[in-house]
């Protein structure tokens, strides 16, 4: 199996922030709905906060690459992050494991974005 290359991706300002915005609104919903964190993460406060705002770049960082639209949803599980079968995961590290939600279809293209902000 080819191992492919990583990308560069830097967010338009325009970009970085919807994805702030979209964050922000999928961790007041969380906390709302007093949902706990999945997988290790933080269920409230400022982690939590980070790790929206890292998966909500991370879409707009393969949209981007693609040139499709700018994700902006809100508490949707059952549909891909990207397109029809695009599901995307965000990480503070490389190397970092994907992710795969145990209701998400096998035949999805999962791609795995280490998200930095500098």
């Amino acid at each position: 199996m080819n191992t492919p290359s990583p990308v560069r991706i830097v967010l338009s300002l325009e970009a970085e922030r919807l994805a702030l915005a979209v964050a922000v609104r999928r961790h007041e919903s969380s906390v709302k709905k007093g949902l706990s964190g999945k997988y290790g993460g933080a269920t409230d406060g400022p982690l939590s906060l980070r790790l929206h705002e890292m998966g909500a770049c991370a879409e707009c960082a393969v949209a981007t690459f693609l040139g499709e639209p700018l994700p902006d949803h809100v508490d949707v599980w059952s549909v891909a992050d990207i397109g029809e079968d695009i599901a995307v995961r965000g990480r503070s590290e490389w190397g970092y494991d994907l992710i795969k939600r145990p209701h998400e279809p096998v035949q999805w293209r999962y791609v795995l974005v280490t998200v930095s902000r500098s």
